[in-house]
């Protein structure tokens, strides 16, 4: 649902924008300026849409600390905190619905890249 849609960011180094990480490139992604002590990323969805699962794919594993939120009805809602480590972070849940979906970077080693965010509804 995340793919080509439009995104938002804290501020990213000026080669390595916020389109990259839903661009469906795994060589592209978005960093995050090395200036910025809370990176955020944010993708729009086509709409509210129902979901239960994110996929974050950084580019090298590097954020260890983060959270998850949706948008719904004006304002964000929490939806999940993360402390994995991995490259790929793959988070299910029970189904919500929401117009974006946004990471909340709070630890990190150096600045974050996330290669893809991606948003699904999978069936169960």
């Amino acid at each position: 649902m995340a793919k080509h849609r439009p995104a938002n960011a804290s501020w990213s180094d000026d080669m390595w924008i916020m389109d990259f990480a839903n661009d469906d490139d795994f060589h592209t992604s978005w960093l995050s300026n090395p200036t910025v002590k809370a990176p955020w990323y944010e993708v729009e969805l086509d709409g509210d849409r129902s979901f239960n699962m994110i996929v974050i794919t950084e580019n090298k594993a590097n954020i260890s600390r983060y959270r998850l939120e949706y948008f719904k009805g004006g304002s964000w809602k929490p939806l999940l905190s993360g402390s994995d480590r991995g490259r790929v972070k793959i988070h299910r849940f029970d189904q919500v619905r929401g117009g974006k979906v946004r990471i909340l970077i709070d630890q990190f080693e150096v600045p974050p890249g996330i290669s893809e965010f991606g948003v699904y509804d999978e069936r169960r």
